[in-house]
């Protein structure tokens, strides 16, 4: 093999290792930004569902307060209900003594 055809194929593996080597940077910095950009992904993701938890903790506490609010109320419905019913049972009791009174009287005024 002659040598300017020897030195013409030095030149050109040259010259394809020298465009292998930019592909490889190109390559490198591609990868280099997909992971830069996974990086920020996931610290997003992390940012979401810490938001996420904190609304919800948000939603249980404003959930606990109104529970809260229900529970109070039914225990003031169920003191009214029991003063309903003793006085229920007061009026009752006097209408069972009373009107057999009345009627008594009633009848001895005739």
């Amino acid at each position: 093999m002659p040598e300017n055809d020897l030195l013409e194929l030095i030149k050109t593996l040259h010259a394809t290792q020298a465009t292998q080597n930019n592909e490889l940077r190109r390559l490198n910095i591609i990868i280099e930004r997909l992971s830069t950009n996974q990086k920020i992904l996931i610290e997003e993701r992390k940012e979401d569902k810490a938001e996420y938890i904190r609304q919800l903790t948000e939603k249980e506490k404003g959930l606990n307060s109104r529970l809260d609010e229900i529970e109070e109320n039914t225990r003031d419905l169920e003191k009214w209900v029991d003063k309903a019913k003793a006085r229920i049972s007061l009026i009752v009791a006097v209408s069972i003594i009373a009107i057999p009174l009345i009627f008594s009287l009633w009848q001895s005024g005739r």
